[in-house]
């Protein structure tokens, strides 16, 4: 991780899009299928497409 100009770039940022994209991830999908109906899982998968997209335009705004 490297602090450049006071905003913290590189490794950070990468594995903060690892963590999101884990929350959509296909095994994830697998095994929230035995314990939720597809309505909503369809529903989670909303939020959390638009919490991640949210959050990455709420970041570059600040940054």
């Amino acid at each position: 991780m490297a602090i450049t100009g006071g905003y913290m770039t590189g490794r950070l940022h990468l594995e903060g899009e690892l963590e999101a994209v884990t929350a959509l991830s296909f095994p994830e999908m697998i095994i929230l299928r035995r314990v939720l109906k597809p309505r909503l899982i369809a529903i989670f998968l909303g939020i959390m497409t638009l919490s991640i997209i949210g959050v990455g335009y709420l970041f570059n705004a600040i940054v």
